[in-house]
């Protein structure tokens, strides 16, 4: 960990924005950061990162290697306590974070595009407004991702260190190699309905030109349907998740906890995911404060997940081919695309499958190469 913290404090100056909204400069920030206030329409910041104040040694480090990674682009930081109490509204639909970036959206000089929110704020109650941050996202309520925001739920530095080495891991490793898995069709009431494997071959015929591979659980299907040799299984598909950094979509039922219903992964077997990966829709996730397979994927220290974006609740077979489509196309007509990329102006309400949780940095690159 301290040399992770060493390499990247380099004493260069940074174009770097770092929003105390009217608070002291605070000692450890180093003095080529500029200190500005939040509400100044000359604020420029492309990228930005929200912090709970817990973690704000691990944000400043995190920021410094976004900006070596990024050097085009300007990037601010700033505490949630900054504003909570400067952007506030009584209804059910808003949250201070919400209010906040649709100030910045609309009066700073240049807006942020991505948002990468590092800590347990602004969790929306669900019995009361929607829980996903496609709305969050959508400043002007046109059902539209104006801002990508993607959370890393924590509250302590340590955990945002390990979650930056795992970036560097992947970054530093990913070729644009991207991996298609299905599950087993008779698992269902409604076999062409849920014909899983058929769309997955559909989608890696369209998609996979290059450093592509697949997974099929019919393959591992016993005597009698839908009993799976679900061991043997997910014994070949963790070799395929260990070989080198992917970008994983999963065409399968699913929950908050796991993916097929044997099931094939979840929280417990992921212990054995030892490389980064980044997963694209129907991954189990849940509300941001609430164990999910998600989360302990982006949690895992050693491994798992760096990104994921799934969707809010469960849905269709074809919304989610429509969905993952989706992505892929925006990966394959920008090389350089990021996470963010993905769902931003991206239309969304109406359908379970649009609305997105995207956990992790939305920065993350993950065009193919």
């Amino acid at each position: 960990m301290l040399k992770l913290f060493l390499q990247y404090s380099f004493s260069i100056i940074i174009p770097l924005v770092l929003f105390q909204c009217n608070s002291k400069p605070t000692e450890n920030v180093p003095q080529s950061f500029v200190i500005t206030d939040a509400e100044a329409d000359s604020t420029k910041a492309d990228y930005l990162i929200i912090y709970n104040a817990k973690c704000f040694g691990s944000a400043v480090e995190y920021a410094k290697y976004r900006h070596k990674m990024n050097p085009d682009i300007d990037i601010g930081i700033c505490s949630y306590d900054s504003y909570k109490n400067r952007f506030q509204d009584t209804g059910t639909q808003s949250n201070p974070t919400r209010l906040f970036l649709s100030y910045a959206y609309n009066h700073w000089s240049k807006p942020p595009k991505n948002v990468f929110i590092i800590g347990k704020f602004d969790i929306v109650d669900t019995s009361k407004a929607p829980d996903f941050d496609s709305f969050t996202g959508d400043i002007d309520n046109d059902d539209t991702v104006e801002i990508a925001i993607g959370r890393l739920p924590v509250d302590d530095n340590n955990n945002v260190f390990a979650y930056l080495e795992k970036v560097i891991s992947f970054e530093e490793q990913f070729k644009g190699r991207l991996v298609i898995a299905s599950d087993d069709h008779c698992q269902g009431q409604n076999q062409d309905v849920l014909d899983f494997e058929t769309n997955a071959r559909v989608l890696s015929s369209k998609y996979g030109a290059g450093n592509c591979d697949t997974f099929f659980l019919n393959k591992y299907a016993g005597d009698t349907c839908p009993c799976v040799l679900i061991d043997s299984a997910r014994k070949d598909l963790f070799q395929k998740l260990n070989s080198q950094p992917s970008l994983i979509t999963f065409l399968a039922h699913y929950s908050s906890q796991q993916i097929t219903d044997d099931p094939l992964l979840d929280s417990s077997s992921i212990k054995n995911l030892n490389i980064p990966n980044v997963y694209l829709s129907n991954v189990g996730t849940s509300d941001f404060d609430r164990s999910s397979l998600a989360l302990s994927l982006l949690l895992k220290k050693d491994g798992g997940a760096v990104g994921l974006i799934s969707t809010t609740d469960c849905s269709y077979l074809q919304g989610l081919v429509d969905q993952i489509s989706e992505f892929l196309n925006t990966i394959s007509s920008d090389h350089a695309s990021v996470m963010g990329d993905l769902i931003s102006k991206k239309h969304f309400r109406g359908h379970a499958y649009n609305n997105y949780t995207l956990l992790g940095d939305p920065l993350i690159r993950v065009g193919r190469i």
